[in-house]
């Protein structure tokens, strides 16, 4: 292969490689998600998310998750502090541990 005859496609495509921008998401908009980050965990509901930050609505930090099997699988939670409802916090997708699409009711209420 030589360089000279690339089309301006091919150079695109090898310059996406490695690139997070290019990068897809198995979790999708419209989504209502739990979050573990290096230093806290969130819940919210995806508005939009990019290569490297994710756009929460209904989103609260989760203080003290307690148990986290039984937290994860019930939403139930000992701590919880909300955003204010027309909060929208951008997270770094870099700080993620892991995010998992929940299927039960957000926590909306200080706990």
């Amino acid at each position: 292969m030589n360089i000279d005859d690339l089309t301006i496609r091919e150079l695109k495509e090898i310059q996406a490689i490695g690139n997070p921008q290019c990068e897809r998401s198995f979790i999708k908009p419209g989504s209502n998600v739990f979050i573990r980050t290096v230093t806290h965990h969130y819940t919210g509901h995806v508005e939009a998310i990019s290569g490297t930050e994710i756009k929460l609505s209904k989103a609260a930090w989760i203080a003290d998750d307690g148990r986290f099997s039984e937290a994860v699988a019930t939403g139930v939670f000992n701590e919880v502090e909300p955003y204010p409802e027309n909060y929208h916090p951008v997270l770094n997708r870099s700080t993620f541990l892991d995010i998992v699409e929940v299927p039960w009711k957000l926590p909306g209420e200080i706990k």
